[in-house]
């Protein structure tokens, strides 16, 4: 039964959701404003719209590659229309009494660009090498964006573009060493994700690079005292990851990598540093 209920949280994409909300609360805790449950509510149920509409695109596919998964979101494709208008229905309705007019556009804007990536733009996997992962990293590293305009904060300054870069880089990684799971079937579609293209060799590689550069960013910020002190210990992140990496090797572990631990990293942030900030200040 609890495993049942697991699964059910992990391959219905609330994990990846709740990632969503791990990266807004993140950048909001590091530019110290507080955190409104309504903004994460509204992401939350956004980024399992855009992941069900991706899912269900993806389905055929998905049932080759991704069997359970795909059995446990089928529920859920016969209303997507449904689901569709009673999210947006609740975000304008929270946004439009919380007099974010212009957060709404936003955010109604990023949704559609994520749909219009899903249906039209995806299929450029199969012609420009990593554009899957730089088209989704980079529209979820837009939701900073979204945040700063509901908070009236400066998306120009500084300390903006660190945790930009930052979200970018560690989303590029999660993303590149998830297309690993499929290598074999991207390579018979010919799609060109970074894995198919480089191999898992190479590709571990690439994503030890982006470990080193997401490290690099956060260290400048932190040199720069563009970001508080206690973000430092997003740097144990990069160590994470390489725990995960490793793990992967090791076939008995595919479930618990793939489908936990990746996406588990941007909850974590934000209540690692609750944590530090506690212990520092």
């Amino acid at each position: 039964m609890i495993k049942k209920l697991i699964n059910r949280f992990v391959y219905e994409g609330h994990l990846i959701s709740l990632g969503a909300t791990g990266i807004v609360s993140t950048f909001l805790i590091l530019i110290d404003q507080k955190i409104s449950i309504q903004l994460l509510i509204v992401i939350y149920l956004l980024a399992f719209l855009c992941l069900l509409y991706d899912r269900h695109e993806s389905r055929k596919t998905d049932y080759l590659t991704n069997p359970d998964r795909t059995k446990c979101l089928e529920k859920y494709f016969k209303i997507i229309p449904l689901i569709s208008i009673l999210i947006v229905s609740i975000t304008v309705l929270v946004l439009a009494f919380s007099g974010a007019f212009t957060s709404l556009l936003f955010i109604l804007l990023l949704t559609l660009m994520m749909a219009f990536y899903t249906k039209c733009l995806k299929g450029l996997t199969d012609k420009i090498i990593g554009f899957k992962n730089i088209a989704f990293s980079l529209i979820v590293s837009l939701l900073l964006v979204f945040a700063s305009i509901y908070y009236s904060y400066n998306f120009l300054a500084p300390t903006f573009a660190v945790l930009f870069v930052f979200c970018f880089l560690r989303m590029m990684a999660n993303t590149i060493f998830l297309d690993i799971k499929d290598l074999k079937s991207d390579r018979k579609e010919d799609l060109k994700t970074i894995p198919s293209v480089f191999g898992r060799t190479k590709t571990m590689l690439i994503l030890v690079l982006l470990n080193i550069a997401s490290g690099f960013i956060l260290i400048l910020g932190l040199l720069f005292n563009l970001i508080p002190s206690y973000s430092a210990v997003l740097l144990l992140f990069i160590l994470y990851s390489v725990y995960y990496f490793q793990k992967s090797k090791e076939r008995k572990n595919f479930y618990l990598v793939n489908y936990v631990l990746a996406d588990a990293e941007f909850i974590l942030w934000p209540i690692s540093l609750i944590i530090a900030r506690a212990v520092i200040l």
